[in-house]
């Protein structure tokens, strides 16, 4: 058939799902995505980024190896995106997002990640989510080694990293995505690498710690060669993943290695980068890390005089020293308080800390929990002893949709050989009564938790489907639509033969406002919406089904390698504004 690219005129509509949006679910459920390899196999899934309403991940689908995926949210619109690395090898690596920090971005509906094709090494990639469009961004370092790129950040919509060049120099790199628009930002060391690190944007302005011929310490640049100066000079902390740098309005909180009576020490210290000033907030016995701000302050871990440089614990600062306040008390057990584990969710810190306060027959010292912060000493307490007997060491710590997810143990060791273990996901609003584990396998596993718009994807392990993608349903986070296929005829039969376009519409209901439909968002059986030759997304609010409410009309392109449908049901999904998925289906029949 040829799809009609006109204005739809109503004839009529079969609808599958009727009465309007239905009620939303009634608390939160894990659901499997979909099983990408199929059986008791594990694709082991690494969930990388979410934009412009696709899911991007890694995943093994048992023939592939581990290579690039996709998602919606649906097993429909879950697909491999390229085979990047052929063969059963793979392109990606589990070390790629473990051993190096900050290895993935995304800039508007394109990822940029690191990948080997088992030519070049481990080098910058880029994909707009389709095979095409799935490509190698310059070759950086010649050979198999790799480029040993990391610390990604987008600023003004071009990416800046840190990578080593063939001379076994490492700088800051800059990139449009093509190979002819990926080059060093500046030569800061002459004779030597200056080793960036912590790349951050503030405003229109990159900030970054380096060993450079005209000092070391926080550097600043606009993005030319010309407009990158040093700004601090500092005995900077040792590189490492937990954060040093962090955002606060127009200031930037960052550690630094100090030296006090010869011997090494720290500082947490303020630059004003509308003023270009360095204030010196606080000394520590160690460098702060793991910092995180959120509720206007930024909360860290340091050791303090009092702990004698042993025992991390939990602190925030406002960016002046008098608002520079320990929030956790020192114990007399000595050691680590504060784990570095943290997460914010609304003006609150939650995080995981041990009390030393666990009773018998748990050791001294192991009772690490889960406790929550409003930046005040007396409003940072326990949420809730998960395991009194031992500790539940909560881990990956993330928070989505104004709750904070995490995964957690039930046994006395943190490697259980209990056959009655338990590691399942957990979530909480911050208070013992809304702290609750939710339904899922009992030694589910979960691993790379990551926030996609207000719903949690991660990574889960159930017999019979092995480890697969899965993702956190939540009350007002997914509901169902009407839609109808083909609205301008009476029959909802589609040939997909890669031409043309699929006429969907979304229906307006007394509770539905089509205006607030991110149409960005939308799928149908894995095709995008199609765009004119300007590039505008073919979508129009018109009246379709006669009930006086606008309704979202979009054709969608007809493409075989997206086409991920069968009969008897066509599939859309898509989110709103303000995060919230929806699905819809109409009955579909294909013809040849």
């Amino acid at each position: 058939m040829k799809h009609r690219t006109g204005p739809w005129k109503i004839i009529g509509s079969c609808l599958l799902l009727l009465g309007g949006l239905l009620p939303a679910l009634a608390q939160p459920e894990a659901v499997r995505v979909a099983d990408v390899n199929p059986g008791a196999g594990h694709s082991n899934p690494i969930p990388m980024a979410w934009t412009a309403g696709t899911l991007f991940f890694a995943a093994d689908d048992g023939v592939h190896g581990v290579e690039l995926w996709r998602t919606d949210g649906t097993d429909a619109g879950t697909y491999l995106v390229r085979d990047i690395h052929p063969g059963p090898e793979g392109s990606i690596r589990l070390s790629a997002f473990v051993d190096r920090p900050r290895t993935v971005e995304a800039i508007e509906g394109v990822l940029y990640f690191l990948a080997d094709d088992g030519v070049h090494g481990f080098e910058l990639w880029r994909s707009d989510g389709t095979e095409a469009g799935t490509t190698l961004v310059a070759d950086l370092r010649p050979g198999a080694q790799g480029a040993e790129i990391d610390y990604l950040v987008s600023m003004a919509g071009d990416l800046y990293f840190a990578a080593t060049d063939a001379n076994f120099n490492r700088e800051i790199w800059r990139s449009d995505g093509t190979a002819a628009g990926t080059r060093v930002l500046a030569d800061l060391h002459a004779r030597s690498e200056s080793g960036p690190y912590y790349l951050t944007d503030v405003g229109d302005r990159l900030y970054f710690f380096a060993f450079a011929d005209a000092g070391t310490g926080l550097w600043s640049s606009d993005g030319s060669a010309e407009g990158t100066a040093l700004v601090a000079e500092a005995d900077l902390a040792q590189p490492n993943r937990e954060s040093r740098f962090a955002r606060l309005g127009d200031r930037l909180i960052l550690s630094v290695r100090t030296r006090t009576d010869g011997r090494a020490t720290g500082a947490l210290w303020a630059y004003d980068t509308a003023a270009a000033e360095i204030d010196v907030l606080r000394n520590f016995e160690t460098p702060p890390n793991t910092m995180t701000t959120t509720g206007g302050q930024v909360f860290f871990g340091a050791a303090s005089e009092a702990t004698q440089g042993i025992a991390m614990e939990l602190w925030a600062t406002d960016g002046t020293p008098a608002g520079t306040l320990r929030l956790t008390g020192l114990n007399s057990g000595g050691g680590e308080f504060y784990t570095g584990e943290g997460a914010a969710s609304g003006d609150r810190f939650f995080f995981v800390a041990n009390d030393y306060n666990a009773p018998p027959p748990a050791p001294q010292g192991s009772n690490q929990e889960l406790w929550v912060s409003d930046g005040t000493p007396d409003g940072t307490t326990l949420v809730q002893d998960l395991f009194p007997a031992a500790q539940s060491s909560p881990r990956e710590l993330t928070a989505s949709n104004g709750a904070v997810y995490f995964a957690a143990i039930t046994c006395a060791t943190t490697f259980c050989d209990d056959p009655d273990a338990r590691a399942p996901l957990w979530l909480s609003d911050g208070s013992s009564a809304g702290t609750v584990e939710l339904d899922m396998y009992p030694d589910s596993g979960p691993n790379f938790l990551l926030d996609a718009d207000g719903v949690l994807y991660f990574e889960s392990f159930e017999p019979g489907t092995g480890s697969e993608l899965y993702k956190v349903v939540n009350s007002d986070a997914e509901r169902r639509v009407e839609i109808d296929i083909k609205p301008a005829t009476n029959s909802n039969c589609l040939h997909i033969d890669g031409k043309g376009a699929v006429p969907v519409a979304v229906l307006g209901a007394t509770d539905l406002d089509v205006a607030a439909i991110d149409i960005h968002s939308l799928r149908f059986e894995g095709l995008k919406v199609g765009t004119t030759r300007s590039g505008r997304l073919q979508c129009r609010k018109k009246f379709v089904n006669g009930d006086g409410l606008l309704d979202l009309a979009c054709f969608y392109e007809d493409d075989l390698e997206r086409w991920t449908g069968a009969e008897p049901e066509g599939r859309l999904a898509g989110r709103l504004s303000d995060g919230t998925q929806f699905r819809g289906s109409d009955r579909l029949c294909l013809v040849d």
